[in-house]
């Protein structure tokens, strides 16, 4: 709870943080943390951070996703955590594809690309 009360802290202040202690937004919030913390102590020469959450696009079920006690009114779940954060645009939902899609036309990447299908794409 320390760190909630630092001025500096991302996370808007809440009423009831033990909300938070689910995930997924138990996960999000201690990404949110570290990428903070390290930014604030210059860990690996760190100026800023992004927070990357990388989710399939057929993914649906992860969207749907809210705490019982957070307040949704019919947003999803990146929306609830962005509803919480100072700085909403430091956090973004993108899929695998397009996260990797610089590399797709790599040959020698192949193996990865028909991994990455198999183990998430199939999935959904």
């Amino acid at each position: 709870h320390l760190h909630f009360n630092e001025k500096n802290c991302p996370v808007r202040k809440y009423d009831n943080f033990q909300d938070l202690y689910y995930d997924p937004f138990y996960q999000l919030m201690r990404q949110t943390l570290l990428g903070w913390k390290m930014v604030e102590n210059n860990d690996f020469d760190s100026d800023e951070f992004i927070h990357l959450h990388i989710i399939p696009k057929g993914n649906t079920n992860i969207q749907e996703i809210t705490s019982a006690n957070l307040k949704s009114n019919g947003k999803d779940m990146s929306e609830v955590w962005k509803s919480l954060l100072k700085e909403p645009s430091r956090y973004k939902v993108i899929s695998q594809e397009e996260l990797l899609l610089p590399l797709k036309d790599k040959s020698d990447l192949t193996h990865f690309f028909d991994y990455l299908k198999a183990r998430y794409s199939e999935k959904y």
